[in-house]
C-alpha cells in the first residue's frame, strides 16, 4: 500500500518502496510549490522585458522550445524556490538510504539540472529538451525507456494520474483539488 503525501504532511510511516526501484519526483507543484514556467516568465518580464515581444514566436515553435528560450533568457534563482520542505526531507532520507531519485519534469532540462545540482540528492534528470515537452505520455515513455516498469512517482496534478497509475507505490504531494 502506498502512502500519500498531502500538502505539508509527510507519510506517517513512510511509503513502502521496493529496494532498487527508482523514485521519480515532479518539479512544478510537487517538489517546488510554484510553477517554474510562470516564475521564469515573471523574471523575464522584470529583467528582460523586451524579450516578451519574442514570446509569440517562441510559443509558435512549440511548448518545449518556448521553455528552452525562456530558460536561456534568464537564470531563475533555484536556491530560493519555494521548495516543499517536508517532501524534500523525505527525499533526503530516501537518498541517504541509497535510493536513486530523479527529477522528472516538463520544465526545461537546463533549469531541472540546476535544481538537481543545488539540492545534491538526484541521480539524474528527465526533462523537456527544447524539442520534446516531457509531460503526460511523453514522460511515461521516458520512464519506460529509462526504468522499464520499475519506478515510483510523486506527482501533484491531473496530468500525473497516468504516471501514478503506471508506477509502483504512487504518491502525491501538494495535490491539486482536481487531482484528488
Amino acid at each position: 500500500m502506498s502512502e500519500i503525501l498531502a500538502g505539508d504532511d509527510m507519510p506517517a510511516e513512510g511509503a513502502v518502496l521496493r529496494p532498487g526501484v527508482a523514485l521519480c519526483v515532479d518539479l512544478d507543484g510537487t517538489l517546488v510549490k510554484s510553477d517554474t514556467l510562470l516564475d521564469t516568465v515573471l523574471v523575464v518580464a522584470r529583467q528582460r522585458p523586451m524579450d516578451l515581444l519574442r514570446v509569440p514566436g517562441w510559443i509558435a515553435e512549440g511548448k518545449a522550445a518556448f521553455k528552452r528560450h525562456l530558460t536561456a533568457a534568464v537564470s531563475l534563482d533555484v536556491e530560493h524556490l519555494p521548495y516543499n520542505r517536508p517532501l524534500l526531507e523525505y527525499l533526503r532520507q530516501q537518498h541517504s538510504e541509497g535510493r536513486a531519485i530523479y527529477i522528472a519534469t516538463a520544465a526545461d532540462r537546463t533549469l531541472a539540472e540546476r535544481v538537481a545540482a543545488h539540492l545534491g540528492i538526484f541521480a539524474g534528470v528527465l526533462a523537456s529538451d527544447g524539442a520534446t515537452n516531457l509531460a503526460g505520455g511523453n514522460k511515461l515513455a521516458a520512464f519506460h525507456a529509462q526504468f522499464g516498469d520499475e519506478f515510483c512517482y510523486i506527482g501533484n496534478a491531473r496530468p500525473d494520474v497516468e504516471l501514478l497509475a503506471a508506477c509502483e507505490s504512487p504518491m502525491v504531494a501538494n495535490p491539486e483539488p482536481r487531482a484528488a
